[in-house]
């Protein structure tokens, strides 16, 4: 092979090689910097990047080393060239900027489209996690003006996010982002911010969102109470577009070996979310935790449902307390969930004309001992057969013994 062939074969593997770009920490951290400088030398091969992806080591509760140190050569003049060569206003800034200090990525591109920066027209999907027990966030500042910026990225159709509940949300630009987003993965932010994200995203067809509370982390808004109001006029936002919602609830216990005490206040209710066809949701959200007759799934779930998935994962919530006085304990064991179904399925087709199956997921593992036996299950799925809609118990307490974790 001549040495012009061996050149040409590698730019053609450096090509390849740098379709996908992986960030990350370790204790050898890649060679970032290097990297970087290919891209100033080279920068047709940026095109080739289809795949950013910053990563961490998630579990570091111990760790106390901070963060690795990298080596940044000392030759600007490819910097400083590359930077010349976009034509930003703030270009001599930039310059200044690398020569003192290291520039720090604060933004998403949000300046006017004459600067010539890139408007990544291509970029479909963010990832964006991080975790609580990173040592090295923990001097600063909520995460929530890094991420807000991504809802401006015109292309961007589905966002994945954890938000941190800020004591202000602001926006980052004068103006309000006009989302195209189609679907938004949502953790740890609480119901009373949630609804100014959603309030941008009017074409959002798919949400998945969190509700999240850790005993060792409370604060204004990370409390043990679910404002099932504040939820309600959140999700109002997305009512006309909304097709699937899935609602989680994760409880932290920290260092206590006890699960922590929570309670609802307020009411949810998406009769009028019309476009609403799949729901995953925590039995509590909908009619509490106490046992009321009063009631009915059929008078708050969307008219228009189709399948809905109901879970039992705050079952064991309020258990362990001294004192129970205002935290409501779960009583809604096998046969009051029964009732409750069976109430719907009697009169489905005028509730709920479209509904086609309904699902109860059983995640904790200590159910009183005679529930949910063996013909009580097959009496649950008979309502379903008499009444024509598909009714099923799945039963993940052999799998997942802790209940209030979700994957």
């Amino acid at each position: 092979m001549s040495c012009q062939q061996g050149f040409s074969e590698l730019r053609r593997a450096t090509d390849l090689l740098e379709n996908s770009v992986d960030l990350f920490k370790a204790e050898f951290p890649p060679p970032i910097a290097l990297f970087l400088r290919t891209i100033l030398c080279r920068p047709q091969l940026a095109t080739y990047i289809t795949s950013l992806h910053f990563d961490c080591e998630y579990f570091r509760r111990w760790g106390l080393g901070g963060d690795p140190k990298i080596a940044i050569s000392g030759e600007l003049e490819e910097p400083i060239a590359f930077i010349r060569a976009t034509g930003v206003t703030y270009g001599d800034l930039w310059i200044q900027e690398l020569r003192q200090a290291p520039i720090l990525l604060s933004r998403v591109n949000l300046s006017p489209m004459d600067d010539r920066l890139p408007d990544f027209h291509h970029l479909r999907d963010v990832s964006y996690h991080i975790h609580a027990d990173d040592t090295s966030r923990k001097k600063r500042a909520k995460n929530t003006s890094d991420v807000l910026p991504f809802f401006y990225l015109p292309t961007v159709q589905r966002i994945s996010a954890l938000i941190e509940n800020p004591v202000t949300c602001m926006w980052p630009a004068a103006h309000l982002p006009v989302s195209n987003l189609t679907s938004l993965d949502l953790t740890i932010i609480r119901e009373t911010y949630l609804g100014e994200v959603l309030s941008v995203t009017k074409e959002l067809e798919t949400l998945r969102w969190a509700w999240y509370f850790d005993i060792d982390v409370q604060d204004q808004f990370i409390t043990p109470i679910v404002n099932l109001d504040q939820l309600d006029t959140a999700l109002s936002h997305v009512r006309g577009t909304l097709a699937d919602l899935t609602i989680l609830a994760e409880c932290g216990r920290g260092f206590d070996p006890f699960h922590p005490s929570i309670k609802t206040v307020g009411s949810l209710n998406m009769a009028n979310f019309n476009k609403l066809k799949n729901l995953q949701i925590p039995l509590p959200f909908l009619v509490g935790f106490a046992h009321d007759t009063t009631k009915r799934l059929q008078d708050v779930v969307p008219r228009n449902i189709e399948y809905l998935l109901i879970t039992d994962n705050l079952r064991q919530q309020n258990m362990d307390v001294a004192d129970r006085t205002g935290w409501p304990l779960w009583e809604w064991d096998d046969f009051a969930i029964t009732d409750l179904i069976r109430s719907w399925l009697e009169d489905w087709r005028a509730y709920t004309p479209h509904l086609r199956g309904i699902t109860v997921r059983l995640e904790c593992s200590d159910w009183d001992i005679g529930e949910w036996p063996p013909e009580m299950i097959q009496q649950f799925r008979d309502l379903g057969a008499q009444a024509g809609v598909e009714v099923e118990i799945i039963d993940l307490t052999s799998i997942e013994p802790l209940c209030t974790w979700l994957s």
